[in-house]
């Protein structure tokens, strides 16, 4: 499929060089041109090609006859951690470095909306420009209606980069219909007069000529144009680059065009929610390959597997793409076509959580395997600040007993959980360092505090030092949850909700949700470490559902471990989880790549309000407490109800109830017609006194990073600190070898 889907496109780029060749003599703005929609398709040409190819292609691209985006693919900017979003970058550093090319462009069709975080992306990678045509009205809210050929400087949340960023009026697919030749000069006649009824303030406008998805190049344009302008003396036609579009521009315009900041929060990235399973893959292979360059940094860095990283990291990518599978993907979901389509996208995400567990693996070392007679083990803190955590250690590697000790010999604390692991409190782990423990027979090690208590378990509540929570028998859901601090009730009192709560609808009516039935509720964990309660219920849409909720003894927030077997549904289907948080007065903030947003404050006018893309966390705090919620697994919310298929809305009323829109097949193309099977959601709440940033990044940090346990190399001493920050406000969110070592 990747090949045929190639061949197409390398057969565009050599029509799109004959007629860059053949029209050398027309007039300059007759002349043809070729904008690459994107440069994953140059990457396999550059390849296949013959060394004089490959120039040919290279000198056009510096005289200006080939447009370059610096973007990698048309992406679903929401996925993406900072990290991951500089990925989409690597094969345009790779032509600048190699090649000397500029790529000062960026360029994205169809998709409506992007991540804030692309600004601080492009512009630390070169990128000055950003054209953005989507299309004429699927699914794309009030984008065109309000940026539609309104150029801006878009700004980082910062202000220390802006990109200037221009949304096509015209759209992406204005010349699907057929080209200018066939459809006459009245086709450019009437955008002009609509220009002009709308009082366009600019003498310059930028027309995309797209053939169609992913169409060919067109052999009579140069003509058409050329013939036009010999008649007409406004307005005048230009084939151009986008480069060259923008540089006209900002020549012209640039001291009066405006300055923006704000999330465009894109509309697209609902569809990566047909495919809840492997979306959550992908964003656990992310985690991991950023835990895995961190270990290369602190253990190995002159061995750094820099090709595998990057086969890893590309694999990451086109996950992210827009396209899932084939066109007919809702309408014919069995055709043997549309199977193959899917499958082809999902080994993108298999491929790179196989090679990230392959690199983090490879980069503990063969020599500290993990064995039967294990007796010591390393645990690695891959972040930038100190880390105290509960780690989880299987039954083969904890077969030696259940005491745990550190190196003075001080005991640790430790509990035998009912699966047969082993849960041990490690505190206090340096940024960049490693914690050795042994392992030994004998009864594990409780620091139960006598005047608090500890942890408790009893009947459908839980409590421990901090926190004091119960379950709702009959919905469950947890519908009390005390901060013990100031007394605080956390969850909005109802009888039917509560955090937690599944939520199914059939259709696309939120208020017709169905909850779960015939619930039941048991301590599963009873410990001195460790409390839990199990949630089973019948779920509609689902085989089996399951919540198990956990505390822990000195750990200040709430585990929620929700997995469900879903069923194949084939009519149109959502899945919710209800989080509706008590805080009154309460400012909901969530966290982009390299942004936290305030709904409405921190969005683009015209972004989308109906659901909302988030990278791990979600606060809603006032002047004096609040909450801090954390999404491992699922990157979509709601806020203030089910939403995501109501009318596009303009605004979003002030709330304090999130939902984690996990699962729907609402889309009627490319993306799946149903999923079946297990999944799991990692959810975490902590509660907080006053909102400060850098915790609530920390905290999301955490859900998707564990700290990390391996077997210790007695041979050697485990790592000291790698480095530290002079300033607790400064966070590293990844570091990696680089090719010198």
């Amino acid at each position: 499929l990747q090949t045929e889907v190639e061949r197409k496109q390398w057969s565009n780029l050599d029509e799109a060089l004959r007629l860059i060749r053949g029209t050398k003599e027309y007039p300059p703005d007759a002349r043809y041109k070729w904008n690459l929609e994107t440069i994953w398709a140059l990457e396999s040409y550059l390849k296949k090609a013959s060394k004089e190819r490959q120039a040919e292609v290279l000198a056009d691209v510096r005289e200006g006859s080939i447009g370059l985006s610096a973007l990698y693919a048309n992406m679903l900017t929401g996925l993406a951690t900072s990290t991951e979003m500089s990925h989409f970058f690597d094969f345009a550093r790779k032509l600048r470095a190699d090649d000397g090319l500029a790529m000062t462009t960026s360029v994205t069709s169809d998709v409506p909306g992007f991540s804030w975080g692309m600004v601080s992306a492009m512009s630390q990678n070169g990128v000055k420009y950003f054209a953005t045509a989507p299309n004429s009205g699927d699914r794309i809210g009030y984008v065109l209606q309000t940026w539609g050929d309104k150029p801006f400087y878009w700004s980082s949340q910062s202000g220390r980069e802006k990109v200037l960023t221009w949304v096509a009026g015209a759209s992406y697919s204005s010349f699907h219909e057929g080209t200018l030749t066939k459809l006459g000069d009245e086709k450019i006649m009437k955008l002009a007069r609509k220009l002009e009824d709308a009082s366009y303030p600019y003498d310059i406008v930028q027309l995309p000529y797209t053939l169609g998805d992913n169409g060919p190049p067109d052999p009579t344009l140069s003509d058409f144009v050329r013939q036009w302008n010999e008649r007409y003396l406004t307005p005048h036609l230009i084939i151009a680059t986008h480069e060259q579009m923008f540089r006209e521009l900002e020549k012209r315009y640039s001291s009066t065009l405006p300055v923006v900041k704000g999330d465009f929060t894109p509309y697209w990235e609902d569809g990566a929610a047909s495919t809840a399973f492997e979306t959550s893959l992908n964003r656990a292979a992310v985690d991991r390959l950023v835990e895995g360059e961190a270990l290369w940094s602190m253990l190995s860095p002159g061995l750094y597997p820099a090709e595998q990283y990057e086969a890893a990291w590309r694999n990451i990518v086109l996950y992210d793409e827009h396209t899932w599978g084939a066109h007919n993907s809702t309408e014919e979901p069995d055709l043997d076509f549309v199977k193959q389509q899917w499958e082809f996208k999902r080994k993108f995400a298999l491929n790179a959580d196989q090679a990230s567990r392959f690199l983090l693996a490879k980069a503990l070392a063969a020599s500290t395997q993990i064995t039967t007679s294990t007796t010591a083990i390393d645990v690695y803190n891959i972040n930038s600040w100190p880390r105290t955590d509960v780690i989880l250690l299987s039954s083969g590697l904890s077969s030696v007993g259940d005491r745990v000790v550190e190196p003075g010999g001080n005991p640790v604390p430790s509990q035998r959980l009912s699966s047969g692991e082993l849960a041990v409190l490690v505190s206090n782990i340096p940024p960049f360092s490693a914690r050795r423990l042994s392992l030994e027979k004998g009864e594990p090690y409780s620091e139960r505090n006598a005047k608090t208590g500890g942890v408790t378990g009893q009947g459908t509540e839980l409590e421990n030092q901090f926190i004091a929570l119960s379950v709702n028998p009959q919905t469950g859901a947890i519908d009390k949850l005390k901060w013990k601090k100031n007394g605080a009730q956390l969850v909005r009192a109802a009888e039917t909700t509560g955090l937690n709560q599944y939520l199914y609808v059939l259709g696309t009516d939120g208020q017709k949700a169905q909850r779960v039935s015939n619930v039941r509720v048991r301590l599963k964990e009873q410990g001195s470490l460790v409390v839990s309660l199990l949630v089973e219920a019948d779920a509609p849409g689902a085989n089996h559902y399951s919540l198990e909720i956990r505390l822990v003894d000195g750990i200040d927030r709430i585990d929620l471990l929700t997995n469900i077997d879903k069923r194949s549904v084939r009519e149109k289907e959502g899945v919710h989880i209800a989080f509706p948080f008590e805080v009154p007065g309460g400012q909901v903030r969530y966290d982009v790549a390299d942004g936290i947003v305030r709904p409405e404050t921190d969005q683009l006018a015209g972004a989308c309000k109906n659901f909302f893309s988030v990278v791990s966390w979600v606060d809603i705090s006032n002047d004096k407490y609040g909450v801090t919620w954390a999404t491992a697994n699922a990157p979509l919310i709601e806020i203030g109800g089910i939403t995501a298929e109501q009318p596009w809305m303009k605004s979003i009323p002030p709330s304090s109830s999130v939902y984690s829109y996990v699962m729907n097949n609402y889309w009627h193309t490319n993306y799946k017609a149903d999923q079946a099977g297990q999944v799991s959601f990692h959810y975490a709440i902590l509660p907080h006194g006053e909102f400060r940033a850098a915790n609530a990044v920390k905290f999301g940090m955490e859900q998707r990073q564990a700290l990390i346990v391996a077997a210790a190399d007695p041979s050697k001493q485990p790592q000291p600190a790698l480095l530290s920050l002079s300033s607790a406000e400064v966070l590293v969110s990844s570091i990696k070898p680089l090719s010198n070592g």
